[in-house]
């Protein structure tokens, strides 16, 4: 009873009644149906001992006795007058009530000489409507029941309402008042098999508010969540047996605090004598789960969710500083402070979870209880963390959420599967379109930095002299998205980006990349045994947005296959039906398989050489081609200045020489990056380019 008769030190003063009363007001108060505290078969002398002694002492000595002084009035003290502490003294007596019935219940067995097993000394019991009900109601519907039930029943219970619903926690001791013992088993059958293995005082006391409103949704609806609920821990226990993951656990309101450590810091600040209670929920430091296996999961579950959190959160933070010379039309400065603070929070709340669970991990072991194989999440977290993973296109986070998803994946016989995979091709398509968008602005990014950099140079060039030189971060660039470059080789090319703003930006692309990858295999999976299945891709009204403009606009790398396929999937999303079956595998295909990899330009197109304007380092033949054609453009510069040309002509040969070499270099360095050999060997030029090189080299 610590906790429910802490409610009424300062918490529940709507329907408490006033804080100061006479003792004979206050005692009659608590005795009316108006009163928050409820006491069937208790006791008289937890209400008021004194009177019940002097009654006793009547009965045994005569009404003619003398006069007694009380234990206050023979210290000296002042007569009770404060209702706090008229209240912590029926908390005590409240617990030395129950102290003496556990003791009691406790010694039958040894005195019988049967002490086997673990003796129930009670039951605790929180009831908790969504309705607001008055005191008296809500005492006498839960009566009722008692009554029904368990006649001759012990219980003391009390009714807060400083929780978003009211709660009346009842202590019921495990025998009446004749000794006979509690027994909660189910007396209803439902008629379902797993729901009939637990009990159902829950259904009755949702039956008897749902009657007591008059609303039958109010059963409905609890049969429902329990359903749920036991149908899932069915699941989990399975799960738990072979060794598998968890299937996602249904959301609770307990599952948003953490209830053991709210328990101990309520024990904790009840042991301590000048911490008074301020009137909100413990903010209590996780605790440590070694001995429940549920618990230290589902602890286990928290710390990866809130580590979640804090990268979505530095992602957001670090994004405010990502734009460069791409001006945001509102001023991200105002946000920094709110996103500085979030994840401010964020990481204290992960850092308390990691070492509450690597505590866990280390009691665990001491104990020898066996290792944690998976993480145990709710629909909440789940939920939470797949929006995280669509907004940072985190690709192992996606593929964290959705090997707990596919648990829930429908049968194959299932008519709901269509609709998953229709949810799951959408997402992949969203992801595509996330690729495409990233390109487009890191594209816009490097050509504004690139402009930036020529303006801050503009001064250093001498009239006449100005020209356009090779940018290599610009070149880098569009060697990614048209170049036809693997992951691997942007990956090792990304550190060579010089600026902060277009490697921020490179690095996202580089994520969207990922995220489309992760969103394929969770397609995949969803496909598996159902490849000829027919589907209608999901997306909503942003995405269809998204998918349109990039149709109308293109991309950088998106090439003419990759449009094609917008424009056929915005074709799709215009039916109002399902495409027929041969469309849609067609479809579902080339969204697997369109630009992986990224889209290369034709090599040799009617035999003429490869565009050496898109960086290709990695491909042999464009390499040796770069190689000729450097050699070509620096031997015609130093035959035209040999020759004695104009000056402009020379100066522009120059200029194509410097950018060969310089784009020759470049290319040289990138190789070097990705841990390539040596440049190619041999001539690979024209016959036209050929004798003009040896034309050149006569000079």
């Amino acid at each position: 009873m610590q906790r429910e008769m802490e409610a009424w030190l300062g918490r529940a003063e709507e329907q408490s009644g006033p804080p100061d009363r006479a003792d004979d007001d206050l005692e009659g108060w608590l005795r009316s149906d108006d009163s928050p505290l409820l006491l069937h078969n208790v006791e008289e002398f937890v209400h008021d001992p004194e009177a019940h002694l002097r009654a006793i002492a009547e009965r045994v000595e005569g009404p003619g006795r003398a006069a007694h002084y009380s234990g206050t009035e023979l210290a000296g003290g002042p007569p009770r007058g404060n209702s706090r502490d008229q209240a912590e003294e029926l908390r005590a007596r409240l617990r030395t009530v129950a102290e003496l019935d556990a003791e009691r219940i406790l010694a039958v067995p040894r005195r019988r000489g049967t002490p086997r097993g673990k003796t129930r000394t009670h039951y605790l019991w929180l009831v908790s409507p969504d309705r607001n009900i008055s005191n008296a109601d809500f005492k006498r519907l839960v009566l009722n029941i008692l009554r029904r039930r368990w006649p001759g029943a012990v219980v003391a219970g009390y009714i807060h309402r400083d929780t978003d619903n009211t709660h009346f926690h009842l202590w019921l001791s495990a025998e009446t008042l004749s000794g006979k013992k509690i027994s909660v088993t189910r007396m209803r059958p439902s008629g379902d098999a797993i729901l009939d293995k637990y009990p159902d005082l829950d259904e009755e006391v949702a039956r008897s508010v749902s009657r007591h409103f008059g609303d039958p949704s109010i059963y409905d609806d609890h049969i429902a969540r329990k359903l749920e609920w036991v149908h899932w821990r069915e699941r989990f226990e399975e799960a738990l047996r072979r060794g598998e993951r968890p299937p996602v656990m249904p959301h609770r309101a307990r599952h948003d605090y953490d209830w053991v450590g709210e328990r101990r810091a309520v024990a904790d600040r009840e042991r301590g004598e000048s911490r008074p209670y301020s009137g909100e929920r413990e903010k209590a430091a996780p605790a440590p789960r070694t001995k429940s296996l549920m618990g230290a999961l589902e602890l286990w579950g928290k710390t990866v969710h809130l580590e979640a959190r804090v990268g979505y959160r530095r992602e957001l933070l670090a994004s405010l500083d990502g734009w460069g010379p791409l001006l945001v039309d509102h001023p991200v400065e105002g946000l920094r402070g709110h996103f500085t603070r979030e994840l401010a929070r964020a990481e204290r709340e992960y850092e308390r979870h990691r070492i509450a669970f690597e505590k866990t991990l280390e009691n665990r072991a001491l104990l020898d209880y066996g290792e944690l194989r998976h993480p145990l999440h709710n629909s909440r977290q789940i939920a939470e963390m797949k929006q995280m993973a669509e907004l940072t296109h985190d690709a192992e986070l996606l593929r964290h959420v959705h090997s707990y998803l596919i648990l829930d994946r429908p049968g194959p016989a299932e008519t709901t599967l269509s609709q998953a995979i229709g949810e799951r091709w959408g997402e992949q398509i969203g992801a595509r379109l996330g690729v495409y968008e990233r390109a487009r602005l890191l594209q816009d990014v490097a050509e504004a930095n690139r402009q930036l950099r020529e303006e801050s140079r503009a001064g250093d060039i001498p009239p006449g002299a100005r020209m356009r030189g090779l940018d290599p971060d610009q070149e880098i660039v569009r060697g990614w998205l048209g170049g036809g470059w693997t992951r691997r080789q942007m990956e090792d090319s990304a550190g060579l980006i010089a600026d902060a703003g277009t490697s921020y930006h490179a690095g996202r692309y580089l994520k969207a990349c990922d995220y489309l990858a992760a969103a394929n295999e969770v397609l995949g999976q969803y496909r598996r045994g159902a490849e000829a299945m027919t589907a209608y891709p999901v997306l909503d009204q942003a995405q269809r947005h998204r998918l349109d403009a990039l149709a109308r606009d293109g991309a950088s790398g998106l090439g003419n296959a990759g449009t094609l396929w917008l424009k056929e999937v915005a074709a799709v999303m215009d039916l109002r039906e399902p495409p027929g079956r041969a469309k849609f595998l067609r479809l579902m295909e080339r969204s697997l398989e369109i630009n992986q990899g990224h889209e290369p330009p034709s090599q040799r197109d009617g035999g003429q050489p490869p565009d050496l304007g898109t960086l290709r380092p990695h491909d042999e033949r464009w390499m040796s081609r770069l190689v000729s054609v450097t050699e070509l453009k620096e031997a015609e510069a130093l035959a035209v200045a040999m020759r004695g040309a104009t000056g402009e002509d020379f100066r522009n040969c120059e200029a194509r020489a410097r950018e060969m070499r310089a784009r020759l270099e470049l290319a040289t360095v990138i190789r070097a990056a990705g841990g390539e050999g040596d440049l190619p060997q041999g001539r690979d030029l024209t016959r036209v380019e050929g004798r003009e090189l040896d034309n050149h080299r006569s000079y």
